[in-house]
Parts: structure tokens; C-alpha cells; sequence
């Protein structure tokens, strides 16, 4: 069977067992069910391509007002017809198959009530297929009472096969339209829920773009309350750094006083013997010549001269060198290396304010804390 029995098939199966109930029939089991709905569906299918063949070949189209499954209201019912134009008042209905009494006879009563109405009613059936003897008889009593306004025409089975061919080939063209509608459906869907995720980041970006503007105004309300303080601090921090300049300046001066001081002491402690300008006259007046100790002891302290001025050009030549590195790393150096540094800064005479010790004297055989060897031993070694 071409049915899979599942929970689908089990809910119209128990609806139709009890409308069989309701009626007083007997329904079908399962099997039976399953068969009957099988034939049901080929006869519908053949039924829909026969009629949308029929149509097709008859000129019944939309686009000259006619429809498909068209209903109406009768007093014994709604009557559904194959295809209809309602404007023209005009029903038809299309057999491809076997006229059965239990559908056509109830078809044919809710005809009359619409031929009361004006319609125009054409049945259309397959010559040579069976018709039961109620139907015929009907169809004969509606064309004499009504004639030409109730009519049943026959076609042969080449009409049917053509007409079922057609059919086949509109349904395939429906089902194609109906597979892209549904594709494009999806891709609308798609583009619809692309566009509303492109919706929600943009609104996660503006939202993040306001946040962020936010916490620069609140920086900036902050900013504008903490600025005096801010003012103040760095005024207090230039002071500061002013002081060390000065400090750092009075402690070059006083390097430059200790070395001058140095250089004195030592010219103290080791003077040369250069001879006064007036004995170099009363020499040159009376004639004599200078001893050669006089002339080297001259040439000696002209050079320690030189040589001492050379010094102190060195000096002050590293000296400037010093401070111009010193202010540059200064310069570059942040806030917090600077205060650090101040709070590692020293005096530079810090090396020799306090004089360095001494270490304790060393005696032979040891620092003299042990035991005296000579205890006990006389000159002559008794």
C-alpha cells in the first residue's frame, strides 16, 4: 500500500468510523480504509487533470472570468462545482469516470434548486462509461423540464486521454509554480530575518556607540569638577621638581668647591720652588746667571700649572656633559620615574660624610684574643 499507517491516518480513520456510526453503516477496518482512500486519491487526481484538461480545451479560463471549485448555497446544501462563472451565471461539471447514484443523484437535487435561479448547468461525462439508471433517468427528467438550460454532453476517450494529458502537463507547470513560490517564500524569510539580525547589530552598535559617548561625558563632567585639583597637583609637582633643579645646581657648585679645595690642599702639600719675580731681576741686574735647579724647578711648575688647568677644563667639560645627560633623561622620564627618583636622591658629599672606619689590627699568630704562647717559658728555656 502507498500509505505508512501513522497518527495522521489514525485521526481520520476514527473520524471516519464515526460518521459511519452517525449515518448507521458499517465502516471499513483498517485495510479496507486504506484501499478505499488509495482509489480515492487516484480518482481524484484523474479527476482533476480530466476537468483542467476539459476547461483548458473549452476556453474556461481565469482571464474570462471562470474559476475552479466554485460553491454555492442551496437549501439541501452546499453545491461545489467543477469549474464556474459566476458573472454568467454558468456551473459545469466533469466525469471522467463512473456516474455512481450516491454522488450524483444528491448533485443533481442542489442543480435544480440553481437552475431555479437562471444558472446555466453542463455536465460533461465519458461516452461509454457506466452510468447508473437513476442518473440517466434524472438527467432525462432536468432536459425535458428545463431543455437547453440543464445539458449533458459525452466525449469520446480520445478526448478524455487528451484532455487527462493536458491535465498532467498544467498540474506539473501548478506544481513548479507552487515549488519557486515556495522558494521564493523562504528566501523572503530569509532576507527578512537577515534584515532583522542586521537590525539588532546596528542597534548593539548605536547602543555600544551611546555607552561609550556616555562614559565620555561622565569622564568629562569628572574632568571639569577634578581640574583645579588637577591644576594644583602638577603645580605642586613643577615646585618640586624646581627644588631639585636648584638643589642639583648647588650640589654641582659644591663639587666644584670641594675639587678647587682638593687641588689647593695638594699644592700645599707639595709645593715647588719657583723663584720671586724680584730675585729674577736682582739676577739679571748684577749679572748672574740662574742655576740650572732654578730652571727646572721653573719648567716643573709651569707645567704642573698647565697641567692643572687642563684638569679643570676636563672637569668642567665632564661636568656639563653630566647635566646635559641628567636633564635630558629628565625630560624624558614620566611623572612616576621622576618621583622616584627623587625619593632615591642623595648628596653627592653622602660618600664622605661619615669617615670610613678602620680594620682591626692583625698580630702575629692571630688577631691577639687567644692565649699567650710565652706563658710559662723563661729566657734560658726552662
Amino acid at each position: 500500500m502507498g500509505y505508512e499507517w501513522n497518527d495522521r491516518l489514525e485521526a481520520d480513520y476514527t473520524r471516519y468510523v464515526d460518521g459511519k456510526w452517525f449515518q448507521g453503516l458499517n465502516a471499513r477496518d483498517r485495510q479496507g480504509y486504506l484501499r478505499a482512500r488509495e482509489q480515492w486519491k487516484r480518482s481524484r487526481d484523474v479527476g482533476n487533470r480530466f476537468r483542467d484538461g476539459m476547461a483548458l480545451i473549452r476556453g474556461q479560463t481565469p482571464e474570462r472570468g471562470y474559476e475552479k471549485e466554485v460553491r454555492h448555497v442551496t437549501p439541501s446544501g452546499p453545491r461545489v462545482h467543477d469549474v464556474a462563472n459566476v458573472r454568467m451565471q454558468e456551473g459545469n461539471e466533469y466525469k471522467a469516470g463512473r456516474v455512481d447514484k450516491e454522488k450524483a443523484l444528491p448533485q443533481l437535487q442542489k442543480e435544480e434548486h440553481l437552475l431555479k435561479q437562471g444558472y446555466q448547468i453542463n455536465w460533461t461525462v465519458v461516452q461509454g462509461a457506466r452510468v447508473d439508471r437513476e442518473v440517466l433517468d434524472r438527467f432525462q427528467e432536468l432536459n425535458k423540464k428545463w431543455g437547453r438550460q440543464f445539458d449533458v454532453q459525452e466525449v469520446t476517450r480520445e478526448q478524455r486521454r487528451l484532455a487527462l494529458t493536458i491535465g498532467k502537463h498544467v498540474e506539473k507547470q501548478r506544481q513548479a509554480k507552487e515549488k519557486e513560490a515556495r522558494a521564493q517564500e523562504r528566501a523572503e524569510k530569509e532576507r527578512q530575518r537577515k534584515a532583522q539580525q542586521q537590525a539588532v547589530e546596528r542597534a548593539k552598535v548605536r547602543a555600544e556607540q551611546n555607552r561609550k559617548m556616555q562614559q565620555f561625558r561622565e569622564a568629562a563632567a569628572r574632568g571639569r569638577v577634578d581640574a583645579p585639583e588637577r591644576v594644583e597637583r602638577e603645580r605642586k609637582t613643577l615646585d618640586v621638581l624646581k627644588q631639585v633643579a636648584r638643589e642639583r645646581a648647588a650640589s654641582e657648585s659644591e663639587r666644584d668647591r670641594v675639587a678647587r679645595e682638593s687641588a689647593e690642599r695638594v699644592l700645599k702639600e707639595f709645593p715647588f720652588p719657583v723663584p720671586s719675580q724680584s730675585n729674577e731681576r736682582e739676577t739679571v741686574e748684577i749679572g748672574e746667571r740662574p742655576t740650572p735647579e732654578l730652571v727646572n724647578a721653573a719648567s716643573v711648575e709651569r707645567e704642573a700649572t698647565k697641567e692643572r688647568e687642563r684638569a679643570d677644563a676636563r672637569l668642567a667639560e665632564l661636568n656639563a656633559a653630566r647635566d646635559a645627560a641628567i636633564k635630558e633623561r629628565q625630560d624624558r622620564a614620566t611623572e612616576v620615574e621622576r618621583l622616584a627618583w627623587l625619593g632615591q636622591a642623595i648628596h653627592p658629599q653622602g660618600a664622605v660624610l661619615t669617615p670610613p672606619g678602620h680594620a682591626p689590627g692583625v698580630e702575629r699568630g692571630g688577631t691577639g684574643q687567644g692565649p699567650d704562647r710565652s706563658r710559662g717559658i723563661t729566657r734560658d728555656g726552662r
